[in-house]
């Protein structure tokens, strides 16, 4: 990217302009899974919304993190992210509900697509990260002041992994 999100230090630039903030919201596990699993492995990084957040929250973790795409498991979510008018940056809104449909983008409104129509008839190549590359923000629960990001690596999280494998007597 170009420019640093306002807010975070020199890690969490990715690189390539195509590995922006994705953010991931549902309410159905199976698609949360799905939109984070895919992101990652094309290298995005994600940040997860509270869909009890309210708007003021949600406008500031979209625009601090340099939110490029949303994506939205409910009908709830996506009026909420419209509601807060236009997101520098915001190019999209995917919809990973079965009752969406594609729109074009129009004055101030990202385009919004469905699972369908984000998927495309190629296959993107899967990403080569590493274990230092940013995976995800996590953003504090703001209780203090203005919520902040917390970067995770790969690395972070393969660590969680492997000592809750080893905790659990799973290796």
């Amino acid at each position: 990217r170009d420019r640093q999100p306002p807010g975070l230090d020199q890690r969490a630039r990715r690189g390539p302009e195509d590995r922006g903030a994705e953010h991931a919201a549902a309410r159905r596990r199976d698609d949360l899974d799905q939109a984070v699993g895919g992101a990652l492995g094309l290298g995005a990084v994600v940040v997860p919304l509270y869909t009890t957040s309210g708007a003021e929250e949600t406008r500031h973790v979209l625009t601090d993190s340099g939110a490029r795409v949303v994506a939205a498991g409910d009908d709830d979510l996506i009026k909420k992210v419209l509601g807060l008018g236009p997101l520098p940056g915001l190019e999209a809104i995917v919809a990973i509900h079965p009752r969406a449909s594609a729109q074009p983008a129009a004055e101030g409104v990202p385009r919004m697509l469905t699972m369908a129509s984000a998927s495309g008839d190629t296959v993107a190549p899967i990403s080569e990260g590493k274990r230092d590359d940013l995976a995800t923000l996590i953003y504090t629960s703001g209780t203090t002041g203005t919520s902040k990001g917390v970067m995770l690596t790969h690395g972070n999280i393969l660590s969680n992994v492997a000592d809750s494998l080893a905790a659990l007597g799973l290796n």
